[in-house]
């Protein structure tokens, strides 16, 4: 991600498992030795509000293996699950079984979401979704460009990433008080330079068994196509 996509490894401080799917004590080995601050893949009925490994977790345990040894100081940002309009259940706004037809039934099916946790002891609401979920169905964006405007008009909701929510859940200030510093920068906007497009379609140039594979870099292409103990796609 630093060397391909222009983000400082610094700014690099919490995880998502792809697919949701975790390795359990494993993987919190290695964020925890490696000074990540958080990580957010584990699914949960739970309104949970974000919370530190030093105890054990009364989170259920949905896609195993799930951590058992503890990990002080370590975040874990349960992510909560949605109802669709059908009751089926989503941990992705863009995976339940019954999905927004149109821009109303996006807006309600963010906002009826929203109001359980607003109503309930205000847990983090998170909207997870990939972008292809906006850019194939424009009606979903227009539907939750409304629900943005309804929410912030509240008056007492904020839109801020994980990394930030957890800044003020460690230091939390009244709302009429000083909110926190990171929540007013609006430096951190990584573009990159120049593009590169790259293409590796040659067996010596990928992992054995993989089928042709193309990516987007900020810096020039690697020879290899970047993966598993070749991260940085070196020679």
């Amino acid at each position: 991600m630093s060397r391909f996509a222009n983000i400082p490894a610094e700014e690099i401080v919490g995880v998502r498992a792809p697919f949701l799917q975790g390795s359990g004590d494993s993987m919190y080995q290695f964020l925890y030795k490696n000074d990540f601050v958080y990580e957010s893949s584990r699914p949960t009925q739970l309104m949970m509000w974000p919370y530190t490994a030093d105890l054990p977790s009364i989170q259920e345990c949905v896609i195993p293996p799930c951590p058992t040894d503890l990990y002080k100081g370590f975040w874990v940002f349960p992510m909560v699950e949605l109802e669709a309009k059908d009751g089926s259940k989503c941990v992705m706004a863009d995976a339940c079984d019954s999905g927004p037809t149109s821009a109303d039934e996006a807006y309600d099916f963010l906002y009826k979401n929203f109001l359980n946790h607003y109503g309930d002891n205000r847990a983090p609401f998170g909207v997870y979704a990939h972008a292809t979920w906006f850019k194939s169905n424009p009606f979903i964006l227009e539907g939750y460009c409304r629900f943005v405007d309804k929410i912030l008009s509240l008056g007492d909701v904020y839109i801020v990433s994980v990394k930030k929510g957890l800044d003020w859940i460690r230091q939390p200030t009244p709302r009429t008080g000083q909110l926190p510093d990171s929540w007013n920068d609006k430096s951190r906007e990584y573009t990159c330079p120049i593009t590169y497009s790259c293409g590796y379609e040659s067996a010596d140039q990928l992992p054995p068994g993989f089928t042709p594979r193309y990516m987007t870099s900020c810096s020039p292409c690697p020879p290899k196509y970047p993966w598993t103990d070749n991260p940085l796609g070196e020679l």
